[in-house]
């Protein structure tokens, strides 16, 4: 069985991944282990909302690379206080689905 990810934990980790600096959707994919469609996905979604922004090249048109936004970034530090709160009083709140 493997464990699946909430879509909350799937945002996060993109956002925590690439909180740094920019990363392309390949990268994403490769350090989340979604798959194309699954990223896609979630990226638009962060991208719809704010906490990310996708990159234009050199043409003017999108690219696929995105970074973090100020919305995303405050919105991940406060998640991270969640968990941490989580982890110390409810730990079982955070174990992942076996499916």
């Amino acid at each position: 069985m493997s464990a699946r990810r909430s879509k909350y934990q799937t945002s996060m980790q993109i956002l925590r991944n690439i909180k740094d600096g920019r990363s392309s959707l390949a990268d994403i994919i490769e350090s989340t282990y979604l798959n194309t469609k699954r990223a896609k996905e979630v990226i638009d979604q962060l991208v719809s909302q704010g906490f990310l922004e996708q990159d234009y090249n050199e043409r003017g048109q999108l690219a696929d690379s995105y970074g973090v936004t100020k919305k995303g970034e405050k919105t991940l530090n406060e998640f991270d206080k969640v968990e941490a709160l989580l982890r110390e009083h409810a730990p079982e709140m955070l174990q992942t689905k076996q499916g």
